[in-house]
């Protein structure tokens, strides 16, 4: 399997989508709480959104663990959004 990082980056997303999700469904839900958290995103692409959008929806997140299955997208998200708590890693959730 192989996307292509860079032109995955140029695609329009459902922004308002994820928006609503993360800022309004999970607090209805009572996802969040005030112990140090542990997020985990499946197929975080070339991590844009991991680092612009979900990280900040947990302010007690201690951890990001990000995957993708796709290696040219890990090492984008890696190179292009890094932080100290998101480990962004390579696999693929079916081989558990």
């Amino acid at each position: 399997m192989f996307f292509d990082a860079e032109l995955y980056n140029t695609l329009d997303k459902p922004w308002e989508t994820i928006l609503k999700f993360l800022g309004k469904t999970l607090p209805d839900l009572g996802f969040y709480s005030e112990e140090p958290e542990v997020v985990m995103d499946v197929g975080c692409g070339p991590g844009y959104l991991s680092k612009n959008y979900i990280f900040p929806c947990f302010p007690n997140l201690q951890e990001m663990i990000a995957m993708d299955v796709t290696p040219n997208m890990i090492e984008e998200a890696r190179t292009r959004h890094p932080h100290p708590k998101i480990k962004y890693v390579l696999a693929d959730i079916e081989d558990g």
